[in-house]
């Protein structure tokens, strides 16, 4: 998968590499050549025993060991040539023979297709009855040595040594197809997986580089003005921001403000009507959308004053807001997700889009992955620093302006004939949502930008864990094609297998009895963190029982540390208390995921009382709308406002006020501060509309339990004062007698008082 497109003929690159293969054969050339002559020349030249009779001399088989070592240094040549060069440092291969047989080719590179390779090399050049395969120097009479003088005993053309030379051919040939076909299928899984994924992330980024490069040309462009423009003031620039401070600080409409050059009276806004189908895509309560877009003029002198006359009655901007203001009357609903369309229209993942998944998460930029314009962003700092500094150059384009208006962002969004084009609209509007003035604030501006600086952090981490866990599946595969490649390997030697075969099979069906338990739930959660996939590095997630049932206001999570085959490491999101928790034992529970539950839906309750009249009802109602389009950025749309709980035996109607956030359950924490700040306001409103329900004073309810228990607590009471009359005094012994006879005939006659309850 690692496709280097580099110059083809960058040998001097592996220069040092092929030196040393050549500095290592030499050594061994020396020391085995060497070793042979001393025993063919001064040892008498011994043999080996052969059940044949006169087997291969000792010099010869150091000879051929001298030989496979140099058809093994040919193997790695042919492979530097056909698989480096041929196939990953040009495009020869991908032409000819097409992505599948390219992928092999590449994915072959190693000791399977220098096994391969070797083993052809030897077929052709070290073996059969030719004198070239036993002598390579069999045609000249000098050296006895390297000619038919030195016996070889007929080992080249044996049977056995074919069979060897076959078997290498036939694994690395096999393990070249496993590695290729177990690449294709986890990179098909991963690039289905995280391709989408990948897709969204890319398109985000690229919108947010070409808002870096706006403001670069902003800036660029404002700095040539100034170079040109020195007959103006700044001091009237500087009087104009003042004064639209101070309207500011006193409550009046900020949007005229006059200068000595000329009158800055009202700036365009980006959308001054909203149409149904942006309303419907995305359920932007405060109708940013729109269908035309009026931009700001890249000039920063003085504008001429523009007024907008107010529409007539019936006219198509008003119908256009009836029909809206009906539609906001409709019950929520959101289109069902037809699965069977959605894998119809999706096309198979090829091995070309493997291939092209694999170079892009190659040539992502961690130091500057929004682009040099935006500048560096290899951390989270940095990133909001740089934000920062993009936000104060955009502003360079409306200096009259506190904050940023959105319409600068709108330049974006003009195509080829200068009209905008809502397409590009709606993604500016996802990415940096305005509030109801369309206006960014610095915060909000740094916010989008530190979201998707958070999604391309976590979507690396999680396809680099993906990685990971493919390494792992494949060495599992491993055992099965190695264990599988023996018994090859055996039957091409003609071994009895079947012995061998039954001896594995009695000693894992031995263990199978002690370890099959332990191996069942292994391959449940090597299934679960493969396949199902529920969770990444770096997700909320709850577990709990398949059977249990959900909190309503959203459950504990953990944070997903790390993956692996066996365990999954998890940390309380709450305490940082770190647990590691068997994936077998996961693979049985319900698993809620806070990163891939997005929009979250949160409840608010509130108790009225039961005299509230509807009016009010409705003005609370109001309010809270006003107050959820004011916030765009927290909150998506107010699904319902209905009462839930009606009591009126205690006095109070209680009201569940039903959101939905724009954030997943993963950022919990911004999610239940926006709630915090609503249940505080729809408190705060009641209070002022004089809603509040105030929970009357209980009925006490009192009753004694009888005759009898009366007249134990009043037998009680006597006995202790008896116990004190006799401490303090021992002439009262008579007095205290008469005074318990007093008590117990007093209970008698409040036992026949209480015999019914009393209540107040």
């Amino acid at each position: 998968f690692k496709y280097r497109i580099t110059s083809l003929f960058l040998v001097h690159k592996d220069r040092k590499k092929f030196f040393l293969a050549l500095r290592i054969l030499g050594c061994l050339a020396i020391i085995l050549i060497g070793i042979a002559s001393i025993l063919f020349y001064a040892c008498g030249n011994p043999l080996t025993y052969s059940e044949t009779g006169g087997g291969a001399s000792f010099s010869w088989w150091l000879i051929l060991t001298f030989r496979w070592v140099c058809t093994l240094f040919l193997a790695k040549v042919i492979e530097f040539f056909f698989v480096d060069i041929f196939a990953m440092r040009s495009n020869f291969a991908l032409k000819l023979f097409g992505p599948f047989l390219t992928l092999v080719l590449v994915q072959s590179k190693g000791w399977s297709f220098q096994l391969m390779c070797w083993g052809l090399c030897n077929l052709a050049l070290l073996h059969g009855r030719i004198p070239f395969a036993n002598h390579w120097l069999y045609w000249q009479p000098y050296i006895s040595m390297f000619n038919a003088n030195n016996p070889s005993g007929g080992v080249l053309s044996e049977p056995k040594y074919l069979s060897v030379l076959i078997a290498c051919i036939v694994i690395g040939f096999l393990s070249a197809l496993k590695k290729t076909g177990v690449a294709v299928w986890l990179g098909q899984k991963t690039c289905e997986y995280y391709g989408p994924q990948l897709e969204k992330l890319m398109k985000d980024m690229i919108l947010m580089s070409a808002v870096a490069n706006l403001s670069r040309e902003i800036e660029e462009s404002a700095d040539a003005h100034t170079r040109l423009s020195d007959h103006h003031d700044p001091a009237i620039w500087e009087k104009t921001a003042l004064r639209y401070k101070l309207k500011l600080k006193s409550g009046e409409d900020a949007s005229a403000v006059s200068g000595e050059d000329g009158e800055i009276d009202d700036f365009d806004d980006l959308s001054s009507q909203a149409t149904e189908q942006e309303e419907e895509v995305e359920n932007d309560s405060s109708n940013i959308t729109g269908s035309k877009v009026e931009l700001l003029s890249a000039k920063i002198t003085s504008r001429p004053s523009i007024r907008r006359s107010p529409s007539p009655s019936g006219s198509p901007g008003n119908r256009s807001s009836g029909k809206l203001k009906i539609y906001r009357l409709l019950d929520s609903w959101e289109e069902p997700n037809n699965i069977a369309d959605d894998q119809h229209n999706r096309p198979a993942v090829s091995i070309q889009d493997v291939l092209q998944f694999r170079r892009i998460m190659s040539h992502l930029d961690v130091t500057y992955p929004f682009s040099k314009a935006f500048g560096l962003a290899d951390n989270r700092n940095s990133c909001a620093i740089s934000a920062q500094e993009v936000y104060s150059r955009l502003l360079r384009h409306t200096p009259y302006e506190l904050l940023l208006p959105f319409e600068t962002l709108g330049i974006l969004a003009r195509d080829e004939n200068g009209e905008v084009s809502e397409e590009k609209t709606k993604p500016l509007l996802r990415l940096f949502p305005p509030d109801g003035e369309k206006k960014l604030t610095m915060l909000d501006f740094v916010k989008s930008y530190d979201e998707i600086y958070r999604k391309f952090r976590t979507f690396r981490a999680a396809v680099s864990n993906s990685s990971v866990l493919n390494n792992a599946y494949e060495k599992i595969v491993d055992v099965v094609f190695y264990f599988a490649m023996v018994l090859l390997v055996l039957i091409i030697l003609k071994v009895d297998v079947l012995t061998t075969i039954t001896t594995v099979m009695s000693l894992v069906l031995s263990f199978s009895f002690a370890f099959g338990p332990a191996v069942s739930k292994f391959t449940q959660g090597v299934l679960l963190v493969t396949l199902q996939k529920p969770y990444d590095i770096g997700d909320r997630i709850h577990i709990s029982q398949s059977t249990a049932e959900t909190a309503a206001d959203g459950s504990a999570m953990w944070f997903v540390e790390n993956i692996s085959l066996f365990f999954t490491t998890l940390r309380f999101a709450s305490t940082n208390e770190v647990a590691t928790i068997s994936n077998g034992d996961l693979s049985n529970t319900k698993i809620i995921n806070g990163a891939r539950s997005v929009n979250a839906c949160v409840c608010v309750r509130v108790k009225f009382g039961i005299y509230t009249s509807y009016d009010l009802i409705e003005h609370f109602k109001s309010a809270v709308e006003d107050f959820v389009k004011a916030r765009p950025r927290e909150w998506a749309r107010l699904n319902a406002i209905r009462a839930s709980n009606v009591q009126a035996d205690l006095g109070f109607i209680e009201y569940t006020v039903a959101l939905q956030h724009r954030e997943a359950w993963q950022n919990v924490g911004v999610i239940l501060t926006s709630k915090a700040e609503l249940a505080s306001f729809c408190l705060e409103l009641s209070k002022k509309l004089g809603m509040k329900y105030i929970q009357s004073p209980l009925p006490v309810h009192l009753e004694l339990g009888g005759q009898n228990s009366i007249q134990e607590a009043f037998a009680a009471m006597g006995a202790d004062s008896k116990d004190s009359t006799t401490s303090s005094q021992a002439t009262g012994d008579q007095t205290t007698l008469d005074r318990g006879s007093d008590l117990k005939s007093s209970a008698q006659a409040v036992a026949g008082l209480f015999k019914k309850p009393l209540q107040k």
